[in-house]
């Protein structure tokens, strides 16, 4: 069930999920974005286009979208990776610059884009839209509070705009991915003295299973574009532990109309 021959769209190649991911899709039709300078590891890649995007602004960000309007219209798929952890502190010392520009990237660019996404895509025209979510937003993680946060709010607009999109031919989904060994993670073991024993155990154990987690990761992407998951949306998945890919397609629809799988993963 490999995905080819598809026009897909990565938002943030130039980290660790982005890169991980186009190398896996490289037999599809690649436009993948970088912020300031592209990687010259896709070089030797086929049929992959560049674009760059200005994420530190909303407005800047929006004008790019539009720049490259006629790319995102004939997508199948547009996966966004673009996230950063923000100050890792409690509430109680966050500095309110700091939150506001990690709920920028986090949460207020995915916001555009999906709005975007709407006011362009054709009713004969199926896109699927995939972004992320994890550390935190489904349960409290110490010091992580701005992060959480903002992806507590992505999971929930992810709900609200599948369920306001039944008109338009598009689905959104969202997934929590796991750990990996990435500049994230760096981060955060960096700064020891503000992360738990705990964090830091199991950073340091799921590390350990990055290349399974991609494995993962790509497997949830192919079901939901070409499997039995292509009537999901609005759902909050965890390619690591859901086992979802496994499902039928009557489990499926039962999932669907219910109230599983939405931030209070129940029902």
């Amino acid at each position: 069930m490999a995905i080819q021959n598809k026009k897909i769209i990565i938002l943030g190649s130039t980290g660790k999920i982005g890169k991980e991911l186009a190398n896996k899709l490289k037999k599809n039709e690649l436009y993948l974005s970088f912020k300031k300078k592209r990687s010259t590891s896709f070089n030797s890649m086929e049929n992959v286009k560049f674009f760059s995007l200005n994420f530190k602004k909303p407005e800047s960000f929006l004008m790019k979208l539009k720049k490259y309007k006629k790319i995102f219209k004939s997508a199948d798929l547009i996966v966004n990776t673009i996230g950063t952890q923000g100050q890792i502190d409690n509430f109680y010392r966050q500095k309110l610059d700091n939150f506001g520009a990690t709920f920028n990237i986090n949460f207020i660019l995915n916001f555009i884009l999906i709005k975007f996404i709407y006011s362009i895509v054709k009713k004969d025209k199926r896109i699927l839209i995939l972004l992320f979510s994890g550390g935190g937003s489904l349960s409290y993680r110490k010091n992580f509070f701005s992060y959480s946060i903002a992806k507590i709010c992505l999971v929930k607009l992810t709900e609200i705009a599948a369920k306001e999109v039944s008109k338009k031919f598009f689905r959104i989904n969202i997934i929590s991915p796991g750990v990996f060994l990435s500049n994230m993670t760096k981060q955060v073991l960096k700064n020891y003295k503000k992360t738990t024993k705990s964090e830091i155990m199991k950073i340091n154990s799921s590390q350990k299973k990055t290349n399974i987690n991609i494995e993962k990761l790509v497997n949830l992407i192919e079901f939901l574009l070409l499997g039995n998951g292509k009537i999901l949306t609005g759902k909050v998945i965890s390619s690591s532990w859901d086992k979802i890919t496994a499902f039928s397609l009557s489990q499926i629809k039962k999932i669907q109309k219910s109230e599983k799988f939405l931030l209070r993963r129940v029902g």
